[in-house]
C-alpha cells in the first residue's frame, strides 16, 4: 500500500491577490509564448511567474528563470500573498472540462506520497518520459524548494484512496473555484485533517 499523508499547503490569500482566475495558470507544457505573456499581464501574482518564468537577457548559472521563480515565491510568502495552512491535511480537488461537447468531472485530492525505489513498490513510474522536461522541473524544484505543479496518479477500482469529507457533494464548504485560460474549471475544498487509505 502506498504511504499517503497530509501536508501543510500554501494557498493564495485572495484578499491580497484578487480573483483566483487571474492568478492560476495551466500546465507549463501547454503554454506558448503568447499565452505566457497573457498570463504575465493578468496579475503580478499569476502562477506563471513560478511555473514558467521568462528567460531574460544576461541569464547565467547564478541568475536565471529558476532563481527568479524561487525569489518570487519567497517574496509572495513575505508579502502574505500566499499563506501556509496551520494544520496538515488532504486537499480535495476537482476539475470540470468539456470534450466534443460533453462535460466531464475529475475528482481527486492532493497529498504527500512516499517515494519508492524505481521499478518496485506500489507506485509505478510514468512511461516514456523525456530527460529535458525532467531536468527542467528538477531545477525549478531545487530553486523554489517547492512542487509548483502537482503530479497525477491513478488508482485501480480495488485500491481506492479515501479521505474524510473528500466527497464534494457532502457538507464541506468549497474554498476556491477558478476557470483557467484553457477553459478548465477547477475547484478546491478546505483540507481534511484525517486521511485514510486502502
Amino acid at each position: 500500500m502506498a504511504d499517503i499523508r497530509g501536508f501543510r499547503g500554501f494557498r493564495y490569500d485572495l484578499g491580497s491577490v484578487g480573483t483566483l482566475s487571474d492568478v492560476v495558470a495551466p500546465p507549463y507544457d501547454v503554454i506558448d509564448p503568447a499565452l505566457q505573456q497573457k498570463l504575465y499581464d493578468s496579475s503580478p501574482y499569476n502562477a506563471i511567474r513560478l511555473e514558467l518564468t521568462r528567460d531574460e537577457p544576461g541569464d547565467d548559472e547564478q541568475t536565471n528563470k529558476y532563481t527568479r521563480a524561487g525569489n518570487t515565491l519567497r517574496e509572495w510568502v513575505v508579502e502574505n500573498a500566499v499563506r501556509q495552512d496551520t494544520a496538515r491535511g488532504l486537499y480535495v480537488y476537482e476539475q470540470e472540462y468539456t470534450v466534443e461537447g460533453q462535460t466531464f468531472v475529475r475528482r481527486g485530492f492532493l497529498a504527500r506520497v512516499r517515494l519508492e525505489p524505481f521499478g518496485s513498490g506500489k507506485i509505478y513510474p510514468h512511461e516514456q518520459t523525456m530527460s529535458g522536461p525532467k531536468e527542467d522541473r528538477l531545477k525549478l524544484y531545487r530553486a523554489t524548494g517547492s512542487t509548483c505543479r502537482r503530479s497525477s496518479a491513478c488508482t485501480g477500482r480495488r485500491h481506492r484512496v479515501r479521505a474524510a469529507g473528500a466527497n464534494s457533494s457532502g457538507p464541506r464548504r468549497r474554498s476556491s473555484r477558478a476557470t483557467t485560460s484553457v477553459s478548465l474549471t477547477a475547484s478546491g475544498w478546505s483540507p481534511t485533517p484525517r486521511p485514510s487509505a486502502k
